[in-house]
């Protein structure tokens, strides 16, 4: 009876020694709860940015190419605007219809097209050193009033025309071309607010 009792005994020892001594190894409770804590703030985090990251990337993408077709729609817009305006300007060129005012002064021509409130006279010193002003007359491109002058070039005598147009309406997206119409050469700059179409026959 004793040896049992001495054996029981020694068995609940030897457990609560072992209990003991793990616990004594293992983190204190306030730990452990921080612990916890920290891994919940921090979970829900990083699932939320894994969730954020794709939906970047899309957005990201989809402004990008939202961007490049509306850029390439504008480029588009503008190139038929030019196009049009070099039809036009090869279509008025071809009637030779006759001037209002006959001078080769650039402000005699001026003030007789006085409903135009902006300057006819090219800065380019290459036109006007090549094209010998003749006379002018009212005209329109695409619906806005323009001046329409004869100018003849200096080296071959060949009558050609010149355009001057204030860039409003359509306008305003033309810079600069050079388009052949029906035999037609038509060239267009932009000088400040105003643009110069030159029409002339090619050889």
């Amino acid at each position: 009876m004793k040896e049992s009792e001495f054996g029981i005994n020694n068995e609940e020892e030897l457990a609560l020694g072992l209990k003991n001594f793990y616990y004594a190894k293992s983190l204190p409770a306030a730990r452990v709860d921080f612990l916890l804590q920290a891994k919940n703030r921090i979970a829900p985090q990083t699932s939320q940015l894994w969730r954020i990251t794709p939906l970047l990337h899309i957005t990201a993408l989809t402004a990008a190419i939202v961007i490049f077709f509306l850029v390439g729609a504008r480029e588009e817009h503008r190139q038929t605007i030019e196009r049009a305006v070099c039809a036009e300007v090869a279509m008025n060129h071809l009637k030779h219809s006759p001037l209002e005012i006959i001078s080769s002064r650039y402000s005699e021509v001026q003030s007789a097209l006085s409903r135009l409130d902006f300057s006819i006279m090219p800065a380019n010193s290459t036109i006007l050193e090549t094209y010998r002003l003749m006379g002018g007359r009212y005209c329109s491109i695409q619906g806005v009033p323009a001046a329409q002058l004869r100018v003849q070039d200096v080296r071959s005598g060949k009558e050609c025309t010149l355009y001057a147009v204030k860039a409003a309406g359509k306008l305003r997206d033309v810079i600069a071309t050079v388009d052949n119409m029906d035999g037609i050469r038509v060239e267009i700059w932009r000088q400040d607010n105003v643009l110069f179409g030159l029409a002339e026959m090619k050889d």
